[in-house]
């Protein structure tokens, strides 16, 4: 066996070999929740409000009103960077994700709070929108996981 093959490969390279445990499919993973974690960061502190609020209503569904998407929107916005987090970083439980989402969450209603230049509206209903939405992500990763690698039943 050469020492290649002992660990994973990234595909056309076996001279590349990823650390232990990390599949290309979780580099993938965590890249993306880089990505989203970025775009959220940018979405949080986005000066104008109004614009933010357009943004939402060309987004949503088109059966919803204003705050209907807005809400909607909120219930989404962490749930595709926890699920990327839980499928990146298998080695941490999938609920610290969740605990990281809900961090996330209040930590974007805090800095609109602090930062009265942004023009925007904090609310604790967001943050618990957030919530939702964090755990919501972390959990359907966690159960899908388990669906494509179950465990073998313990001695």
């Amino acid at each position: 066996m050469s020492p290649t093959s002992a660990g994973r490969t990234t595909g056309p390279h076996p001279s590349k070999a990823l650390p232990p445990g990390t599949s290309p499919y979780e580099r993938i993973a965590r890249v993306a929740t880089i990505i989203l974690l970025a775009i959220i960061c940018v979405a949080v502190v986005w000066p104008s409000g109004h614009e933010v609020a357009e943004l939402k209503d060309t987004l949503g569904p088109a059966f919803l009103s204003s705050e209907g998407k807005d809400v909607v929107l909120n219930l989404v916005m962490l749930a595709p960077a926890t699920f990327c987090a839980v499928a990146g970083w298998r080695d941490i439980p999938w609920w610290m994700w969740a605990l990281v989402g809900c961090v996330v969450g209040l930590s974007a209603e805090v800095l609109q709070s602090l930062l009265p230049m942004l023009e925007r509206r904090p609310s604790l209903a967001n943050v618990g929108q957030n919530a939702v939405g964090a755990w919501a992500g972390a959990l359907a990763a966690w159960y899908l996981l388990r669906r494509l690698h179950p465990r073998p039943a313990s001695a």
